[in-house]
């Protein structure tokens, strides 16, 4: 992956989807006008928002220890480097609308953020009807689609499992509350191994004779688990996979 400077990727990140149901269990068939209901039937959206805490820490955007890892030491050398060449496009790229501001001024974290810190992202909704037919109803249930990413070398199977004991385990109010997967097994993220010198001379050979510039290597988020099933198959092998 070529920028401004040139760039190589050495990690991926892979996602975990899936979706989160969340049933009142009160004996409600249906709907309740929440003029009789409301103070007394809880808000699926409310649990559901209780049940994503259990995840995040909505404030901050941090996700529970379970889900983080070790950053190594040679993967924050080259986000380092990554930061020093990009810059504030790390974060100025994205379209935001005026005065808005990303979850840190400070790039390093931020980029930190994108490649190696868990990111839950809320994709779709169930159960909401359209605000011009919204009423003054209780909805029965509440469906969240998620998208949860992952740091490269955690084992996404095991997150998977996590993922689901928390978000069923002790429901608010005794609600069903249930979690399905979007696939069964996930993929998984890839670290690249260490480059030999023959690889690395190369790419830095070739990044100052058509750049100018030392190469340098960043993380991107994937939701394909090819390379990482190369990797596998191939474990001495060393891959420079342009696109």
């Amino acid at each position: 992956f070529f920028f401004n400077d040139t760039a190589t990727t050495e990690i991926y990140t892979e996602q975990i989807v899936g979706s989160v149901r969340c049933v009142q269990e009160t004996g409600l068939t249906e709907g309740v006008h929440s003029g009789d209901a409301s103070g007394l039937v809880p808000d699926t959206f409310r649990i559901a928002s209780q049940i994503l805490e259990k995840i995040e820490d909505v404030r901050t955007g941090r996700a529970k220890d379970d889900f983080q890892v070790n950053i190594p030491a040679v993967r924050y050398e080259e986000a380092c480097r990554v930061v020093e060449f990009l810059g504030s496009e790390i974060t100025e790229k994205f379209p935001w609308v005026e005065g808005a501001q990303p979850t840190t001024s400070n790039v390093l974290e931020a980029y930190l953020n994108r490649t190696w810190r868990p990111q839950l992202t809320v994709i779709g909704a169930d159960g909401l009807p359209p605000t011009s037919q919204a009423g003054n109803v209780l909805r029965p249930e509440t469906t969240l689609k998620i998208s949860f990413r992952i740091p490269p070398t955690l084992d996404a199977l095991k997150a998977q499992t996590r993922l689901k004991q928390l978000i069923e385990e002790n429901p608010p109010y005794n609600a069903q509350v249930t979690y399905t997967p979007a696939r069964p097994v996930p993929g998984y993220g890839f670290n690249a191994p260490e480059i030999s010198k023959e690889l690395l001379s190369l790419i830095e050979e070739s990044s100052r004779e058509f750049f100018g510039k030392p190469a340098g290597y960043l993380g991107e988020g994937g939701s394909i688990p090819f390379i990482n099933m190369l990797g596998q198959k191939f474990p001495k092998t060393q891959f420079l996979i342009a696109g």
